[in-house]
C-alpha cells in the first residue's frame, strides 16, 4: 500500500513538471447501448446529435479547463439539443488545479450560476488493461452518488487512463489518476478521446470560472433536491 502511494506521488510529480506545456484534448460522447436504427423520435435525433458534439480539455502548467465546444447551428431542433444535453451527463465547465488540489464546476441551475467545489474523487485502481488509440490504459473505478425523487443511488463510474501521458486530467471533471483519462463510462454514456494536441511553443490561457455562487458539492445537491421537492408540492 505504501509502495502504491510512493508511485502515485512520483507520477504526480512528473505530470506537473514534465508535462508543464500546454495542450488540448478532445472527447466525443455516445450512448453505450444506443441503437439508432431502432430508436425513434427525439431520442434517435438526440443520440445522433450527441455523437457529433465535441468537448475540449485545455491545460497549461497551472491547471485545466473542460467544456463543450460550442458550435453555431440553425438546423438543430432546440428540444433535441436540450435532450442531448440532458443525457450527456455533463453541462457547464470544470476547472482543475492539481497543485492546489481544487476542482470547480461552474454550472447553471434554475436560472442561477453556481461554482461547485467538488470533492476529491476516491479511485479504486485495478490491473485490468485496454488499448485505446495505441495507448495502454488501466482501469479505475469510483462510485458516484445521485439523489432524486426515488431516493439515493450509487452508480459505478469506470475510467481508463494511460500512464504514458502523465497528466492528472480527464473528461467531465473526473481527474486525479496517474495518467490522462482516455475513456469514461458513466451512467450509460461513453466518453472517449478523439484527438490530442500538445504544444511546446504555444501558451494556452485558462480562466478561473467566475460569476456564480460558491457552494460545496453537498450544498449544491441539497439546493437541487429542495427545488425538485418544491415542484412536486
Amino acid at each position: 500500500m505504501k509502495l502504491k502511494k510512493v508511485i502515485m506521488f512520483f507520477v504526480l510529480t512528473i505530470s506537473v513538471n514534465v508535462f508543464a506545456q500546454s495542450g488540448c484534448i478532445y472527447y466525443k460522447k455516445q450512448l453505450i447501448s444506443a441503437n439508432e436504427e431502432s430508436s425513434e423520435g427525439y431520442f434517435k435525433q438526440a443520440s445522433i446529435l450527441l455523437k457529433i458534439q465535441e468537448y475540449e480539455l485545455s491545460y497549461n502548467k497551472d491547471g485545466s479547463l473542460y467544456k463543450k465546444v460550442e458550435k453555431l447551428s440553425i438546423e438543430n431542433n432546440l428540444i433535441v439539443e436540450s435532450f442531448a444535453q440532458s443525457i450527456s451527463e455533463f453541462s457547464g465547465e470544470v476547472y482543475h488545479n492539481p497543485i492546489k488540489k481544487t476542482t470547480i464546476h461552474k454550472k447553471e441551475f434554475s436560472g442561477s450560476s453556481f461554482l461547485i467545489h467538488k470533492k476529491t474523487i476516491k479511485w479504486t485502481l485495478t490491473s485490468d488493461t485496454l488499448r485505446i488509440d495505441n495507448y495502454l490504459c488501466y482501469k479505475a473505478t469510483t462510485l458516484r452518488t445521485i439523489k432524486n425523487s426515488e431516493g439515493i443511488h450509487k452508480l459505478l463510474v469506470t475510467a481508463w487512463y494511460t500512464p504514458n501521458i502523465p497528466l492528472l486530467y480527464g473528461p467531465d471533471g473526473y481527474c486525479g489518476l496517474p495518467g490522462l483519462i482516455l475513456q469514461l463510462e458513466n451512467n450509460g454514456i461513453l466518453t472517449t478521446v478523439s484527438k490530442i494536441n500538445f504544444f511546446n511553443d504555444k501558451i494556452i490561457k485558462i480562466s478561473y470560472p467566475s460569476k456564480g455562487k460558491e457552494v460545496t458539492e453537498d450544498e449544491y445537491n441539497e439546493i437541487v433536491s429542495e427545488k425538485f421537492e418544491n415542484r412536486k408540492g
